[in-house]
C-alpha cells in the first residue's frame, strides 16, 4: 500500500519546541515553499532496522512513537524511525514507519470509511522523482541505505534523464537541476534538494498542487 499524505501544522510554536525531525523539517521546508518534502517507507520491525542502519555507519535516532485518536474513537498507534541530519537545501534521508495494525486491516478500515474508494486500492504510487544537484553522489548515498540496485533512464515523455533506485514496488529517480530545466513540464524555483513529482500508476493527468507535481 502506497499513499500521499498532505500534513499542516496546527500550532507553530509548539513545532518549534518539537524535537520530532519531520517537524523540523517542516519548519525549514516551509520558509522556501516546499511543496513534497519527504518520503516515507513502511517497514517491519522496526527495532531491528534500527540496529542495522546502526552497523550500516548511520547515525539513526531514537524511535519515535505516535498516535493519535479518530473522530470515531479509534486509536491508531505507529512508530518512526529517522537518521538523525540537519534541514537545509541538500536531500534529506528517507524516514522509515511501523504501523501497529497489519496493512491489510489498515486498507478495510480505509475501505469501509470511505477514506479509499473501490478503484483506489488498485492505484499504487510508481515513481517519485528528486530534483538534486549531484545525481550521483545521491543515489549512492540512497542506495547504500536502500541496498538497491542503480540504474540509467532516460523518460522521453518527460524529456529527462538520470538515475532511479527501485524501492518494493516504487521506482526512486533522480534528475539533476540542468536535466529538470530542459523538460517543458515542470517549474521548480526553491533551489531545494527534494520531491517534485509523484506518479500514480495508470495515471493520466498531471496537476499541480502546493508546489508539488503529481500525475494521477
Amino acid at each position: 500500500m502506497t499513499y500521499v499524505e498532505f500534513l499542516q501544522l496546527e500550532d507553530t510554536l509548539k513545532a518549534k519546541n518539537s524535537n520530532n525531525p519531520l517537524i523540523k523539517q517542516h519548519l525549514h521546508d516551509v520558509q522556501f515553499g516546499i511543496g513534497i518534502g519527504q518520503i516515507c517507507i513502511r517497514v517491519r520491525e522496526i527495532e531491528k532496522l534500527q540496529h542495522k542502519l546502526h552497523d550500516l555507519g548511520l547515525n539513526v535516532s531514537d524511535i519515535y512513537p505516535g498516535k493519535r485518536t479518530r473522530t470515531d474513537g479509534k486509536i491508531i498507534q505507529w512508530k518512526m524511525l529517522f537518521i538523525n541530519q540537519d534541514f537545509n537545501e541538500y536531500l534529506p534521508y528517507p524516514f522509515f514507519i511501523e504501523w501497529e495494525e497489519d496493512d491489510n486491516l489498515r486498507i478495510e478500515d480505509f475501505l469501509q470509511n470511505g477514506i479509499l474508494g473501490p478503484t483506489s486500492r488498485k492505484r499504487e504510487i510508481s515513481t517519485v522523482w528528486f530534483a538534486v544537484k549531484d545525481i550521483q553522489t545521491v543515489a549512492e548515498k540512497w542506495r547504500h541505505l536502500l541496498e538497491g540496485n542503480i540504474l540509467s533512464f532516460e523518460d522521453k515523455e518527460y524529456g529527462m534523464d538520470g538515475l532511479e533506485i527501485d524501492v518494493q514496488s516504487t521506482k526512486i529517480r533522480f534528475v539533476s537541476y540542468d536535466s529538470l530545466k530542459k523538460s517543458s513540464y515542470f517549474t521548480v524555483e526553491h533551489g531545494c534538494e527534494r520531491p517534485f513529482l509523484v506518479e500514480l500508476s495508470n495515471g493520466k493527468d498531471l496537476i499541480h498542487i502546493n508546489g508539488g507535481y503529481y500525475h494521477i
